[in-house]
């Protein structure tokens, strides 16, 4: 099929590919009972195994200059080491600002129901489930209108993991970027609304949230560095219990 890409009349490199395999860092358990050092052992593992990762995956994307805003970034620099930082000097920091508007534009467009917006800033399956979750009480004088508004950030975004893997394997080079597809996992906690108001106009009371509350969300955010097009939201991930 790489062989003979050019005779199909679709881009092979287009397709639905899996998320990667990202990693919410895991909490190490203070219980001395046999199970709870157990599951104490497994998160350490696999926490430090989330790090390695983010180091080879900051590698490549040094090695193949997708830090853009970094001229001639050495892989063998010790940013690559500081994927979960929020300083404002770490290589990261650009990529956390953009992942964060790309957050704050897409729930403003789930909510506004602009379709358009939300077909470019997410996947198809992500806006469907977001569009599912939104509240609807029974009796409301539908349809419903929606305002969702980001407050603040009560912690900086951070990315705690991220993966960079070739899933480009044109036998030509690709015509912009590179042949990385990158997966970053963002940890997102603010405080926000989503005002639900039915079609006279009025607030409906005891749906959304009226006053600010605290989320917290992770989110995978991925971009094919191939093409010239923005992050986008590809799902949500959830704790562990």
């Amino acid at each position: 099929m790489v062989r003979n890409e050019h005779l199909f009349n679709q881009d092979l490199w287009a397709g639905p590919m899996d998320t990667l395999d990202v990693h919410i860092p895991t909490r190490v358990l203070r219980s001395k009972s046999s199970k709870s050092l157990k599951e104490s052992f497994n998160a350490i593992w696999e926490n430090a195994l989330n790090n390695i990762k983010n180091f080879t995956s900051m590698r490549e994307l040094a090695k193949t200059g997708s830090f853009t805003h970094v001229p001639r970034a050495s892989p063998w620099s010790l940013q690559v080491l500081r994927t979960r930082s929020t300083a404002d000097a770490a290589w990261v920091a650009p990529l956390r600002a953009t992942l964060l508007d790309t957050y704050t534009r897409a729930y403003t467009a789930l909510a506004a129901g602009d379709a358009k917006t939300l077909k470019r800033l997410t996947l198809p399956e992500f806006a469907a489930a977001a569009r599912a979750a939104l509240p609807a009480p029974p009796g409301a004088k539908g349809p419903l209108t929606y305002k969702w508004r980001l407050h603040k950030l009560t912690a900086p975004a951070q990315i705690v993991s991220i993966r960079a893997v070739t899933a480009h394997y044109g036998l030509t080079e690709p015509i912009t970027g590179n042949r990385l597809l990158v997966n970053a996992l963002v940890r997102i906690e603010s405080e926000q609304t989503l005002h639900v108001y039915d079609r006279t106009g009025a607030l409906v009371r005891g749906v959304g949230q009226t006053a600010p509350r605290r989320v917290v969300e992770y989110l995978v955010f991925e971009k094919r560095m191939w093409y010239e097009k923005p992050w986008i939201i590809r799902e949500r991930m959830y704790e562990t219990s």
